[in-house]
């Protein structure tokens, strides 16, 4: 992080990517801020609504399905933290969890969609396809170029990008940074009836992997990053 200020004086954003564990990790966040120092739910539509409360309240903690860039709308010092989930799976898992969750605004696509329609389906390719790339990168259309900008930007404005695969370290690692107080938490929106990638077909998985290219990318990235960062802690102590 390149920025001096110390971590309590900026305003700390939440990438919320779906299907990465965010739930439980915002749950755990909004204990560590004052209730009214928190901007709720905010998304890529809610920008003025973002840049109008900030500039009337003194905001702590902001979080939501958003894209990079939120920071660029303020003036106030921000950092992010966000969770980094191994893509295949998240596809799976977003499949599940839409077709169960009658309340979802995807539901009514997804209820009447095998697996291999759901990855193919056009109006779904901003949940299926480099996902996870697009939203560090903040836009929804991809070259093979942009991934190295989505790493930088990453590594420029990212506290702590963590692994939903290692939840637990990537929360302690941002208590650290963060000096917050209890990270216990009970799992959240979960998918419990799903099948896992080795009951899907192999041309299927192979389909999610071909159009989750950038995005395995960036997760084996990401993940090594994680895991040097914690060996050299560790080493430190």
């Amino acid at each position: 992080m390149k920025n001096n200020t110390h971590a309590d004086d900026r305003i700390l954003i939440f990438m919320h990517i779906p299907k990465t564990g965010g739930m439980t990790l915002k749950r755990i966040i909004k204990r560590q801020y004052p209730e009214n120092k928190i901007l709720k739910d905010i998304t890529d539509g809610r920008i003025s609504e973002f840049k109008k409360t900030v500039s009337e309240k003194e905001i702590q903690f902001v979080f939501g399905h958003l894209s990079f860039g939120l920071h660029m709308h303020t003036s106030q010092p921000c950092t992010y933290v966000t969770m980094i989930r191994e893509p295949i799976d998240r596809v799976i898992s977003m499949y599940y969890y839409v077709l169960g969750k009658k309340d979802h605004p995807l539901h009514g696509i997804v209820k009447d969609l095998l697996f291999e329609e759901f990855i193919d389906h056009p109006d779904l390719k901003i949940h299926t396809s480099n996902m996870q790339t697009k939203r560090a990168l903040g836009k929804n259309s991809l070259s093979p170029s942009d991934l190295e900008q989505a790493m930088q930007n990453l590594k420029e404005h990212f506290s702590v990008i963590g692994i939903t695969e290692m939840f637990d370290e990537s929360v302690e690692l941002m208590k650290q940074k963060f000096n917050w107080n209890d990270i216990s938490y009970v799992k959240k929106n979960q998918t419990k009836k799903r099948l896992s990638k080795e009951e899907i077909e192999p041309n299927i998985i192979n389909k999610v992997r071909a159009n989750n290219e950038l995005d395995i990318q960036l997760y084996n990235w990401a993940k090594n990053r994680l895991v040097q960062e914690l060996k050299s802690i560790n080493a430190i102590e």
